[in-house]
């Protein structure tokens, strides 16, 4: 299954792009601050958590979807392990509907995560690419930006 077909189609192409290692269009890329690296970890421990529900009674909304996990205004799809994870996690932010989406992709070197929201003059980007070190932590950078 190519996981990107399941994030919006406005996301879509970022999406893409990013996964291919390609630039991605309105982002400039900067080095990976600490506060950054600590949100990459929530979010994967996040996301792995939201994978480990899947098929559990009263919890998973997508029963009998293997690979999909719907709670309330939130869907993930994903496919492997957490240490070789691809992922689209999709959702609505706001009372306004406003859609946020986060494309992920993790394998024992590292990770690469770009997350797109909807704003009312654009999609706004945010991401990185990062690469695990022997003591624990990431090297890498980050990018940012917003498309109209």
């Amino acid at each position: 299954m190519n996981i990107i077909s399941n994030a919006p189609s406005w996301a879509q192409k970022t999406f893409t792009a990013f996964a291919a290692k390609q630039s991605v269009e309105g982002t400039e890329q900067s080095p990976i601050t600490d506060e950054y690296k600590t949100e990459a970890r929530e979010a994967i421990a996040g996301i792995t958590l939201l994978a480990s529900f899947d098929e559990q009674p009263g919890i998973d909304e997508a029963m009998g979807q293997p690979g999909v996990v719907k709670a309330d205004d939130t869907t993930l799809y994903f496919e492997g392990r957490p240490d070789s994870l691809k992922a689209v996690l999709n959702s609505v932010v706001d009372e306004t509907g406003s859609d946020a989406t986060i494309y992920l992709a993790t394998a024992p070197d590292g990770l690469h995560m770009i997350g797109l929201s909807k704003a009312a003059d654009g999609i706004e980007i945010e991401g990185a690419v990062l690469t695990s070190r022997a003591n624990g932590d990431f090297s890498g950078y980050q990018i940012a930006g917003k498309v109209s």
